[in-house]
């Protein structure tokens, strides 16, 4: 029997910290992005003290395929926002799906993950049928909302705070520095 294939608009898609398979087949995200954005300190980080990089320790990306059976030869990949792939080593691997109402996952992690500015492309192709989803790493500023009640004169700027913090040799939050070789 040939292969039959998932809709597109039948692609769950998740990016998180961590996602774990348990014993019990079922998935814990740890740290989910629900918004499909990255967001960090809005000098980027190729503003920061040179010789240094903004990394994750690791980012993780899920795809949930409804609808569909056979069994697939599988492949996830993830494209930079410089059209690089970031998952150059991921091979495919053999995927069943002998009934449509279940969900086949496949889920992968690119560690450390580079932080760019950008939108990035995640794919999974299930033989040669791809399927794609795209999240970003915006900048962001962290100046305070004067509707909110906060007083901008009080709060630090976005470079002193950043700025302390690698001075101190503390990451900003979510994120760790390593330096470049």
């Amino acid at each position: 029997m040939a292969n039959t294939y998932p809709n597109p608009q039948d692609v769950t898609f998740l990016v998180a910290e961590d996602i774990r398979q348990e014993a019990s087949n079922k998935i814990s995200f740890i740290g989910a992005y629900t918004g499909r954005s990255l967001q960090i300190p809005a000098s980027g980080p190729s503003q920061h003290v040179a010789g240094v990089t903004l990394t994750l320790p690791q980012l993780a990306f899920y795809f949930g395929l409804r609808g569909g059976k056979g069994v697939y030869s599988a492949r996830p990949e993830l494209i930079g926002p410089d059209n690089v792939n970031l998952t150059p080593g991921l091979q495919a691997q053999q995927a069943a799906k002998p009934i449509e109402t279940l969900v086949l996952d496949i889920m992968f992690k690119v560690a450390p993950f580079p932080l760019k500015l950008g939108t990035y492309r995640a794919r999974v192709f299930l033989d040669d049928k791809v399927y794609e989803q795209t999240f970003s790493v915006v900048d962001v500023a962290v100046t305070p909302n004067p509707s909110d009640g906060a007083d901008p004169s009080r709060q630090p700027s976005k470079e002193a705070g950043i700025s302390a913090a690698l001075q101190e040799d503390m990451p900003y939050p979510g994120v760790i520095k390593i330096p470049k070789k």
